[in-house]
């Protein structure tokens, strides 16, 4: 795709629940070849310079599938929604192009097959696919954690707030729009990618549910 026929944008992290500006579909699908992780540390949404929060970035994974969204943007605000998009995306992310295969709804196939009998189809699935561009957080630059304990994840995100809002709010979104485009795939969740967002929403809340726990029993107690 280019500018003068619009350009596809990739979600796969807080741009499945907010989307960007102008967009005229937004159409489910999944990547290949990546796996989800939150493993970017964010000082400008979802944490602060002095807590940081964590929110996701894509990771290289041979033979891993992973679920996101596709939106177009017409052509006309093309560049408009490119620097919106530079701009939210500021803290480490650096554009790519990846291959979507699209899982559109029944009505979407009715209101695009012109469209999408432009695109290359995958041999096995008989899917669509469009080249989409994606912000990806890699390894190296400054916001990277790494590899890091689910655990020692959930810890941080139970407490980082953000000029975005809660860290936890940012996990629990994403988790549950996830969830809901599986179903709409007719696949649970686990089914198409794996266990990690789960796992990681679970001891978030098992740790804020601890907190909570803590705090009642301090209260609780007699001065």
């Amino acid at each position: 795709m280019t500018f003068q026929d619009g350009i596809w944008v990739v979600g796969y992290g807080s741009l499945i629940f907010k989307p960007p500006p102008h967009y005229t579909h937004r159409v489910p699908g999944t990547i290949q070849n990546y796996k989800r992780r939150m493993w970017q540390s964010s000082t400008d949404h979802r944490g602060t310079c002095d807590t940081p929060g964590r929110v996701a970035t894509l990771v290289p994974c041979p033979k891993s599938i992973t679920i996101v969204v596709a939106y177009f943007i017409p052509a006309k605000y093309a560049k408009l929604v490119k620097e919106y998009l530079d701009f939210r995306e500021k803290e480490g992310y650096i554009l790519h192009s990846v291959d979507v295969h699209l899982s559109p709804s029944e009505s979407q196939k009715l209101e695009l097959e012109q469209s999408f009998a432009k695109l290359p189809v995958d041999p096995l699935t008989c899917r669509p696919i469009v080249q989409s561009m994606v912000y990806i957080g890699v390894e190296g630059n400054s916001s990277y954690v790494g590899p890091e304990d689910i655990d020692l994840t959930a810890s941080v995100v139970s407490k980082a707030v953000g000029p975005s809002g809660d860290n936890y709010e940012y996990l629990k979104l994403l988790y549950q729009s996830l969830e809901e485009i599986a179903t709409s795939m007719n696949a649970a969740l686990h089914e198409v990618e794996d266990e990690y967002l789960k796992s990681l929403f679970l001891a978030t809340e098992l740790k804020i549910n601890q907190s909570f726990g803590t705090k009642d029993l301090i209260i609780a107690q007699p001065s």
